[in-house]
């Protein structure tokens, strides 16, 4: 099945409102993802904004900032 951020959403009403799953069962349901990510606030060498763009340009459906706490 083709993943897309459309069809992510999609998934995701239809599951929240009961309808089941939108894909055929037994057949895994791929996110493309990024739940590792650093910014030049902690330990990265990248900003935010850079790595949004980055996630936009690789198509990914979820990135997840992972930062230390530095205060």
């Amino acid at each position: 099945m083709e993943s897309s951020r459309r069809n992510f959403l999609g998934a995701s009403a239809a599951l929240a409102a009961g309808a089941g799953l939108p894909w055929p069962a037994g057949e895994p349901a791929w996110i493309a993802h990024d739940l590792h990510t650093h910014t030049v606030y902690s330990d990265g060498a990248h900003p935010v904004d850079l790595h949004v763009l980055e996630a936009r340009a690789f198509e990914l459906e979820a990135v997840a900032i992972t930062d230390h706490y530095t205060p």
